[in-house]
């Protein structure tokens, strides 16, 4: 009897809202989608387009010689560049390391992640940061991603 509990309980987990999470297990679901990303990211994966928010914000500096662009774009806009650049990106040859990882809680139910991301080809450490939280049905999302880049 007390296993079936334990299992019915389990399996309405993750159906609880996020304000239902404790800290550790917000901790533990958002450090599972940043490990998923790395992982996703890494590989050129499709499955990166399913980490994003269609309404996510994302944030990204380009630094150029002395010059700063600033390009801003939701989720969906992202989705879309990934669509037509992940099949090709594995030629490319760059991926990103991450360290300085911390991942706090921001409000009653998000996690930002704060980390360093340096790149595999220039060896340029940047900041990093991503706001993490419960989408539609309680899988976690990126809702925010604010980055700086070299690009070659």
């Amino acid at each position: 009897m007390i296993r079936r509990l334990f299992l019915v309980l389990a399996l309405l987990l993750p159906a609880l809202p996020a304000g239902a999470l404790d800290e550790r297990q917000r901790y533990e679901a958002a450090k599972a989608l940043f490990d998923e990303l790395v992982f996703l990211e890494q590989r050129y994966d499709m499955g990166l387009i399913d980490v994003y928010a269609d309404d996510a914000r994302i944030v990204v500096i380009e630094l150029r010689g002395d010059k700063r662009y600033k390009t801003e774009m939701t989720g969906k806009q992202l989705k879309q560049f990934y669509a037509s650049y992940l099949p090709t990106a594995a030629h490319v040859g760059e991926w990103f390391s991450y360290t300085n990882v911390i991942i706090s809680p921001e409000g009653d139910s998000a996690m930002r992640v704060l980390a360093t991301r340096t790149g595999q080809k220039s060896g340029e450490p940047f900041p990093y940061q991503l706001l993490l939280a419960p989408g539609p049905g309680g899988r976690w999302l990126i809702y925010e991603e604010q980055t700086i880049i070299r690009p070659n």
